[in-house]
């Protein structure tokens, strides 16, 4: 996931996406650094907090029409 990408992007702090999202700090940092995955509903909120879509979150890119 671009969870750190997208926060830093948007001037957050890892503590204040942790909160608003209703995350544990640590479990932020570990999905950030890619050592654990998050539920669904936490990942959703994430996409909330940072104001992306979960496809942006996640990284998915949509292959291109021919």
């Amino acid at each position: 996931m671009r969870i750190k990408e997208l926060r830093e992007a948007r001037g957050l702090t890892r503590y204040r996406v942790a909160r608003d999202s209703g995350l544990d700090w640590g479990r932020l940092r570990d999905a950030e650094e890619g050592k654990a995955g998050l539920r669904l509903d936490s990942v959703v909120k994430l996409a909330d907090v940072l104001g992306v879509s979960l496809d942006e979150l996640c990284g998915r890119e949509w292959p291109k029409s021919a």
